[in-house]
């Protein structure tokens, strides 16, 4: 069964590069059309097309870098002068006293998770919806 196809579909299926598929178009060794813009490749889907040839480009790029492992070299640094890296202390307290009361413990008082009851949020809820337009 015969299809058209995009190009790039056609390179993936036949496991050629989307270069190799427009190359042979050009050269006319596939048969192609334009329809509405787009180019499209006859494909048989059984395998019966014609596979345009793979060229080999040549080796494959090199992606990464071999390292020889070496004896460390010791390099001789002074060490930095910390004395600028000390943070200057605060002049009035970020955390105000209430705040760090609770922080601390301080007044036992109910906790809202577990004073959370599913149902009231629920109701609550829905009185701030809107009600539907009469039609």
């Amino acid at each position: 069964m015969t299809c058209w196809i995009a190009p790039a579909l056609a390179a993936e299926l036949w496991g050629v590069s989307l270069n190799q598929v427009m190359e042979s178009v050009r050269s006319g060794g596939l048969e192609c059309k334009t329809d509405c813009g787009f180019t499209l490749v006859l494909v048989d889907v059984g395998g019966a097309a014609p596979v345009p040839e793979v060229v080999p480009v040549g080796p494959p790029p090199v992606t990464y870098r071999m390292l020889s492992i070496e004896a460390p070299v010791e390099v001789d640094v002074e060490p930095a002068d910390t004395g600028s890296l000390a943070l200057p202390t605060p002049t009035e307290s970020v955390v105000s006293e209430a705040e760090a009361a609770a922080l601390a413990g301080g007044p036992a008082g109910p906790t809202p998770a577990l004073d959370f009851d599913w149902r009231r949020a629920r109701a609550d809820a829905s009185k701030l919806r809107r009600r539907k337009l009469a039609a």
